[in-house]
């Protein structure tokens, strides 16, 4: 299996995940509160799944903006050294 083909099994999980967490779709929120019930070694293991997840889904948003930027759709302003 390709890394491409395995950050495509992984990164729609994240919204799955924060949702069986006990916690709403946004990633700014960190997961914190471990839902009643769940053993530790759970809560641990999906939380490293959530952020492998949410860094998949950052890496692909700034590679969508740095392509956007190249091809002149946006200006970020500034200049980048």
């Amino acid at each position: 299996m390709k890394a491409s083909e395995k950050e495509q099994q992984i990164a729609p999980c994240g919204a799955k995940i924060r949702a069986r967490l006990g916690m709403g779709p946004s990633l700014t929120i960190p997961i914190t509160v471990k839902p009643k019930g769940t053993r530790w070694s759970m809560f641990e293991h999906l939380r490293a799944q959530e952020r492998a997840s949410a860094a998949i889904t950052f890496a692909h948003a700034w590679g969508f903006i740095e392509r956007m930027r190249a091809s002149g759709f946006i200006d970020l302003g500034g200049t980048l050294k």
